[in-house]
């Protein structure tokens, strides 16, 4: 009976969120231009700022709230790390690349929504967690386990700036730059990209007044450092990285010495390649777009993609457990193609501790290619 009551109380909290939250990102949705800083031309309300985030802390404390009472009834966070992998070699793997591999040609695990890790749901109770959990590790055993690019969304809150997914809020974004450097300082001989989407400029300029943002700039690729070799950083080799002691590649579109253009990295998204809800659909879509890219720019391929709102309510799909459902018909299907092997760059993944040995495998491609000793 109990149970029956949780179950209940959770579909009609969630409903209840969804149908407030379309009324609110239909009439109340700020568009930030990074780049420009300027407010889009779409009309919008002069309070539509301040609504937004005051919606996000609801939505946010209504999640903590369940995983109260969920910890309650005995759960309990429970972030994983890596069980089912050798990490001595993953957690170094770039050091054995060869000085002439460049940016480019290297076969590069990637995390998507790295920091949803910090979203996790400690009970059935909160489906809120659920639907936005993409991570399961930390972000230093997401690097451990091999993935060296990773996507980092952030919202800007009153007092702090915060890792966001959709309307929900994780983590400070200060502690998941703490976990890069803390790799870095284990692991010196790796090269990580940051890719920042989904924030606005307010919430980069909280970024980067950030002290661990400053410390990440002293190792990280400027516009200056690519003038000087007079290339783009997709074209850069691990000698020109190692001889210029760079850790981190940033990307985004925000003004900044050490923020490189998005238009460098190939990243093909749609929505309605996502709804086809085919596993073989979205991994030809994503090899199609891979075999379009010009070949002067790095390529990401995203072929994970979380469930659709029906498979989500009808068969309890949330992001984790769809992924745990597609991946290993996914993963066979893009290693059997020749263009994946010879010419993928970065490839992003959800779900990293599931996929932990597919990205050791991924990895292990670069030495088919002979760039990696």
């Amino acid at each position: 009976m109990k149970k029956h009551i949780k179950k209940t109380f959770a579909f009609m909290l969630t409903i209840f969120l969804m149908f407030t939250g379309m009324l609110f990102t239909q009439n109340n949705e700020l568009h930030v231009d990074a780049l420009s800083n300027k407010k889009s031309s779409r009309k919008v309300n002069k309070h539509d700022g301040t609504s937004k985030i005051f919606y996000s802390k609801f939505v946010t404390t209504i999640s903590k709230i369940a995983n109260v009472v969920g910890r309650i009834f005995g759960g309990k966070v429970n972030t994983k790390k890596p069980t089912n992998i050798d990490t001595s070699f993953t957690s170094c793997w770039m050091k054995y690349l060869k000085d002439d591999a460049k940016l480019k040609d290297i076969l590069i695990p990637g995390s998507h929504d790295s920091g949803t890790y910090s979203m996790a749901p400690t009970t059935g109770l909160n489906l809120i967690g659920k639907a936005v959990q993409i991570q399961e590790m930390d972000i230093y055993n997401q690097a451990k386990v091999g993935a060296r690019c990773f996507n980092i969304r952030a919202r800007a809150l009153s007092d702090s700036v915060v890792i966001s997914h959709d309307i929900v809020n994780g983590c400070k974004v200060s502690d998941v730059l703490k976990s890069f450097l803390n790799f870095i300082k284990d692991n010196p001989s790796e090269v990580i990209i940051l890719h920042i989407t989904h924030s606005s400029s307010i919430a980069i300029k909280k970024i980067i007044e950030l002290p661990e943002m400053k410390s990440i700039f002293e190792k990280s690729l400027t516009k200056s450092m690519c003038s000087n070799y007079g290339l783009d950083y997709p074209l850069l080799s691990m000698k020109q990285l190692r001889d210029s002691k760079v850790n981190f590649v940033i990307i985004s579109d925000y003004n900044d010495e050490h923020f490189h253009e998005t238009w460098n990295l190939h990243d093909i998204y749609t929505e309605k390649t996502r709804e086809s809800n085919s596993t073989d659909i979205m991994v030809n879509q994503e090899l199609k777009n891979l075999s379009d890219a010009p070949s002067y720019k790095m390529v990401n391929i995203t072929p994970i993609h979380t469930s659709t709102t029906k498979e989500f309510f009808l068969n309890k799909a949330s992001p984790l457990a769809w992924e745990n459902k597609i991946s290993k018909y996914r993963n066979e299907k893009l290693l059997a193609s020749d263009l994946f092997r010879k010419k993928a760059n970065i490839v992003s993944l959800d779900a990293l501790y599931h996929n932990a040995k597919f990205v050791k495998t991924i990895i292990d491609i670069n030495k088919e290619r002979y760039l990696m000793n």
